[in-house]
């Protein structure tokens, strides 16, 4: 069984895009080729070449919220607001 811990990895800051891509094609995605255990950068526009024709893409087009909150050595991710007083949150560490 994974822990939380199996899923912790350093994501350098200047390798986040700070806006999108222009042309949003142009934008990159990886591909882990299995049998080969080998991953490469691809461009957006030939995601066609990697799915069967008979697959279904769901598009997933959610906009980050800026919620956290950073205490000393804890933060917290607002997720999604509930009601007035409750939200859902993640909590690191």
């Amino acid at each position: 069984m994974h822990t939380l811990q199996d899923y912790d990895y350093v994501l350098p800051s200047e390798l986040i895009a700070q806006n999108p891509a222009d042309p949003p094609e142009s934008c990159k995605f990886l591909v882990y080729t299995k049998n080969l255990h080998v991953v490469q950068d691809q461009l957006f526009s030939d995601i066609s070449t990697h799915i069967d024709p008979d697959t279904l893409m769901i598009c997933n087009n959610t906009k980050v919220v800026k919620a956290r909150i950073a205490f000393d050595k804890k933060e917290i991710f607002f997720l999604r607001k509930i009601d007035t007083y409750t939200f859902e949150a993640l909590v690191y560490p």
